[in-house]
């Protein structure tokens, strides 16, 4: 696993420094570090569901101005 690990830039090293001042600090206060990071499963499965209610109500407005609009308009044929 190291060997895969690259080195970092200055500027990467400088941000890597405040973060593990910024963690540790945080942690002298009480606060836990937790990973939010989740597997390509839990994404595949959490990904479209959280589409579907963007879905439902994007579907809800366009059926309901679809109905509006029949209601009014005449059709010549």
């Amino acid at each position: 696993m190291d060997k895969d690990k690259r080195k970092l830039t200055e500027k990467e090293l400088k941000r890597k420094d405040c973060f593990e001042k910024f963690s540790s600090e945080m942690q002298k206060k009480g606060y836990k570090i937790k990973n939010m990071i989740i597997d390509i499963q839990k994404a595949s499965y959490l990904g479209p569901l959280t589409m579907l209610p963007f879905f439902a109500v994007t579907f809800c407005i366009y059926n309901n101005v679809k109905m509006l609009g029949s209601k009014h308009r005449v059709f010549y044929g």
